[in-house]
Formats: structure tokens, sequence, C-alpha cells
């Protein structure tokens, strides 16, 4: 199961400014994971010797145990950042700081270091900081973490996981239990429904979907268990059953609006609902009385 689906994210506390050219942060170490998104301007986070640019839109989670500092680079830069656990844990506790500033170091026992199903994902990232959902998601995050209401505080746990579900989650993965051919099988369904009866032919309407015939098929039937044809004719059949019960109407005349001769429709009907058009009307026409 990949990681996504695994996560239960626990917040710690919250914080955003503005950071301007040239201010360097001292070095300092996390006892817990920092989100950080960059929104504004230009800045650099350094971590164990290695430099990485964060301009507006950038997103990194930095981890526990990790020497690190953020300088601004260019322009007036604001970030916010959230300190979280990946999954809920019981060592979380209120009131203590979650970081340390150099020389001084946390002890080992006080890092919440991430589940071992992490371990070897890079959490480095970028957003549209104009348009993405992200930054409306954490900027209500540090609203509510920093509400008097317990059920703010609590509501912040989903949306930490939605941030960090679209900001890291590869977009193209499927959803758990869900095929890939899922929505090309209702797109076929959909463009069932809009067939014209007497004129459009199946092959021809579906043809706009991009896939050849055959495809199409085995993604509708796998959804669905029976084949477009198939559903096609249930859903005349239906619309039948619907004529058959009005006063005076003609098995003729209801055929050759759905698109059959009369001999052919009688034959289809009898075979879907095991009696004929015209018992039917009668055994309908009798109930209604």
């Amino acid at each position: 199961m990949e990681w996504w689906y695994r996560i239960h994210p626990q917040v710690h506390e919250t914080w955003h400014g503005r950071w301007k050219p040239g201010q360097v942060e001292p070095l300092r170490t996390l006892r817990d994971h920092e989100l950080v998104l960059f929104t504004q301007g230009v800045c650099e986070v350094e971590m164990e010797g290695r430099k990485w640019p964060c301009p507006a839109g950038t997103a990194l989670v930095v981890p526990p145990g990790v020497l690190h500092t953020t300088r601004g680079v260019d322009g007036v830069a604001y970030r916010y950042c959230v300190h979280f656990d990946w999954v809920w844990s019981r060592r979380a506790q209120s009131g203590r700081s979650w970081w340390v500033y150099w020389p001084a170091e946390p002890k080992q026992k006080t890092l919440h270091e991430a589940p071992t199903f992490l371990l070897g994902q890079s959490f480095y990232g970028s957003f549209d900081p104009g348009h993405s959902p992200v930054v409306t998601l954490v900027q209500t995050l540090c609203h509510r973490w920093n509400s008097d209401s317990t059920s703010d505080r609590h509501s912040c746990r989903a949306l930490m996981l939605e941030a960090l579900v679209r900001l890291f989650a590869p977009a193209d993965q499927a959803s758990p239990g869900r095929h890939e051919g899922d929505e090309l099988a209702f797109g076929v369904r959909t463009l069932l429904h809009g067939i014209q009866v007497r004129h459009d032919s199946i092959i021809e309407t579906l043809g706009g979907l991009g896939y050849s015939y055959e495809h199409l098929c085995r993604a509708f039937t796998r959804k669905f268990g029976i084949s477009p044809s198939r559903y096609l004719m249930n859903q005349r059949m239906e619309r039948a059953k619907q004529m058959l019960r009005e006063p005076g109407k003609k098995i003729a005349a209801i055929a050759n609006e759905l698109g059959y001769e009369a001999g052919y429709f009688i034959r289809l009907f009898r075979k879907y609902a095991g009696i004929t058009p015209g018992e039917y009307a009668r055994h309908e026409h009798y109930l209604a009385k």
C-alpha cells in the first residue's frame, strides 16, 4: 500500500511570516517534521551541506534530527510552516518547543522519526502559489490550529492529510479499488444515454472517445457486466414497458419509435421480459383498473 493511504498526520504547531532578502535563520534541529510552504519571494534551505532552492511555489518537509538553516535570497519571502508527525502518536506534547538551536542538540529519544514505510521518500515539490488549493488548505489549517475551538483543532488533521497528498502524491495514481478503465466505462454509459434510437450508430457515437470499439466494450463490460449494445437494448426494452402502459399505444408504433422492425421487437421483448408486448400491455392495463 502506498504511503498516502497509510499516513494519519498529527499537527503540533504552526507559524507563518515574512522573510527579508539576506535574512538568515540560525542553525537549528527539529524534533518532529516541518512542512514549509513558500508562497512569495525566493529562499534557500540548507540541510546537511545540500542547498535546496525555494522560490515561491516550493514545498518541502524538513525531517527531525537534521541541522539546517533558511536564508532569504530575492524579494520579500513569505512562508507557512506546520510541525507534525506523519502518524498519530501518544508522544506528542503541547507547550514544548519542537526545535533546538545549535550548538544544542535534541536527545535522540525525543526525535519523532518517520515511520518505516516512508524511508527513501523525497518530499520536495512545487505548486502554483496563485491557484493551488494547497495554499488555502494550509492557511485554513494555521487559522484553525490557533483558534480556541477543540473541533477546529481536530479538523486540522484532515486538512494536513489533504495538503500532503496534493503536494507529494503522484497525480496519476488511481484510487484504491477503482480500475483505471472506470472513467472510460462511465463515459461510454453517458454517450449511450444520448443516442437517438432510430439514427445513431453505437460504433460511430463511441468513436468520439478516441478508443477502438473493442477496447471500449472491454472497459464497459468489466465495469457493468454487460456489453454496450446489450445495455442499450435493455434501456430500450425498459422504455418499451413505459410506452406499453399507455392506453391505445400500438405495438408496431412502439417498435418503430425504438428503431426496430415489429416482428424483431416482439422477439426481443419476449426474450427480455418473458412475455410478449401484447401480454405485458394487457397485464398492466388490468392492474391499472
